[in-house]
């Protein structure tokens, strides 16, 4: 998984950069606290104690929403001095160009700037619960992150630990995750929700660089070039010594000759090892988003018996995607086209053992029917999902509510 809902220690640096990344992306707006929570994965006491640091730092104002709850409007722009604020925009300016030894490096070592974003799993947690009135159940977070019940059932408690939850009781027993303060009521709702679940965010294959083609193109018959180079320095600088001096030094003949070569070797040879590691690292990848579409496959048809003998080429196949999340959650999504082509690649995949996995980490029932086929029953989850829809729709007094 990307990470899990632990303790860390705080980090005032990174926490500042996360709120000022948030609040950038709609300064005019402006953000509740609550509001940062969803949009950084930080818990509240964090956002907090890092929000009287900004206030320190740069110019904010405050109003209320139509609920009367405060919100954050801050200038970054005129909190700094102006010559901090050229040198920013000329270090901008000068990424922004393009770099023919950038260029070089990342075609031989992959360098890349994107940083993985280390609360991922709780910005997507967080925002299903903003778009389902702040509450869900062990089933929902096993949609949201494939992860087992038992580590789901583990990490709820984490959840709302750092996020001040509490625990309803429903009357048959189902246990609900309550988060009131990240509630929200919107009409995006079910399409965000069906968004965020982990089978829309297919896991995109690595690349060996993120140059586009013609640069890379270029680079290659950069590296022939530099190859003839090292037939002609020799002869080159061979002549030039002789013609001064007499003489030829062994060491100009093969410093001339073997530095180019060097290069051109180190050119070709690193690419090569990299795209090996890259090939296994991608079949794991392929692997795991099939493994991503079982389980859609699984809670499509939750209500029913599964047997996956039968039945297990069809279930992929009932479940292509179908629509294309555009969120900063899902940047690169498989659409049909693409699932057919996911499919053929990884067609030597059991796919069937995949499924056995899945079920054994979602505590299926497992069955014999009348035929003599084992067929899966994942009746847990299916409750689970059944009582948090009615439940989203009656009064808090029907159930018992216990503080975290």
């Amino acid at each position: 998984m990307e990470n899990h809902l632990k303790e860390i220690a705080y980090n005032q640096r990174q926490y500042k950069k996360l709120i000022k990344r948030a609040l950038k992306k709609e300064a005019n707006k402006g953000f509740t606290i609550h509001d940062i929570v969803v949009a950084t994965g930080l818990s509240p006491d964090w956002t907090h104690h890092t929000l009287l640091k900004l206030l320190k730092e740069y110019p904010c104002r405050l109003e209320t929403n139509e609920k009367n709850e405060l919100v954050y409007i801050f200038d970054f722009e005129n909190g700094q001095n102006r010559f901090v604020k050229k040198i920013k925009r000329w270090l901008e300016r000068r990424n922004s160009k393009p770099n023919l030894f950038r260029q070089l490096v990342a075609y031989v070592f992959g360098v890349s700037n994107q940083l993985k974003d280390q609360w991922f799993t709780e910005k997507i947690i967080l925002h299903y619960l903003r778009s389902n009135e702040g509450k869900i159940v062990t089933a929902e977070l096993v949609q949201l992150t494939g992860w087992s019940i038992r580590q789901a059932e583990t990490e709820a408690v984490q959840l709302m630990a750092n996020y001040n939850g509490e625990v309803d009781v429903t009357p048959q027993g189902i246990i609900v995750y309550s988060f009131d303060d990240l509630a929200e009521v919107s009409d995006e709702n079910e399409h965000i929700s069906e968004s965020l679940k982990i089978w829309e965010r297919p896991v995109p294959e690595r690349e060996l660089n993120d140059n586009e083609v013609s640069v890379n193109e270029k680079l290659k018959k950069l590296n022939q070039w530099n190859l003839r180079l090292a037939g002609v320095a020799p002869l080159v600088l061979g002549g030039l010594f002789y013609f001064l001096k007499g003489t030829v030094p062994t060491d100009v003949l093969l410093l001339s000759a073997g530095l180019p070569i060097s290069l051109s070797t180190l050119f070709y040879t690193v690419p090569a090892i990299r795209k090996l590691r890259l090939s296994i690292e991608n079949e794991r990848i392929r692997r795991q988003n099939v493994e991503r579409y079982i389980l859609k496959a699984i809670f499509h048809r939750i209500h029913q018996q599964i047997r996956p003998e039968k039945h297990i080429n069809l279930l992929i196949d009932d479940v292509k995607p179908k629509k294309n999340y555009l969120y900063w959650w899902n940047p690169k999504v498989v659409d049909q086209s693409m699932f057919d082509v996911l499919m053929m690649l990884t067609c030597t995949y059991d796919k069937e053992a995949i499924f056995k996995e899945k079920a054994f980490e979602l505590q299926a029932n497992m069955d014999v029917d009348n035929e003599g086929e084992i067929c899966y029953d994942f009746d847990r989850l299916n409750l689970e999902l059944e009582a948090i829809n009615q439940y989203r729709l009656l009064p808090p007094q029907n159930t018992n509510s216990l503080l975290f």
